[in-house]
């Protein structure tokens, strides 16, 4: 659901789903702890991604350097879910 939000720029709604899904993770004994790490994982880096974006499109101009280094971030946590879109998403960051 993050990504669908994340695609269609709604950020109030992703804001929403996000606050939730981050009190679901910590309060939630059911989910193993490496299902817990990779969804927590992933949220935190989309909210990052979500920001870069923002700057992006608020100053109209961001560094290379700042999404290479958020590429190299992603791409070395582990365990996460939804790597390879994450990846996808900063690189159309990188084109623009």
């Amino acid at each position: 659901l993050l990504r669908a939000y994340y695609e269609l720029d709604d950020l109030e709604s992703f804001r929403a789903i996000f606050a939730r899904l981050k009190k679901k993770i910590s309060r939630d004994r059911r989910t193993a702890l490496g299902h817990q790490a990779a969804y927590q994982n992933f949220s935190e880096l989309l909210s990052e991604l979500i920001k870069l974006r923002e700057k992006l499109w608020l100053s109209g101009r961001m560094k290379k350097e700042q999404l290479n280094h958020f590429y190299e971030k992603v791409s070395s946590v582990e365990p996460m879910l939804h790597k390879q879109w994450l990846l996808d998403k900063i690189t159309v960051l990188m084109k623009e």
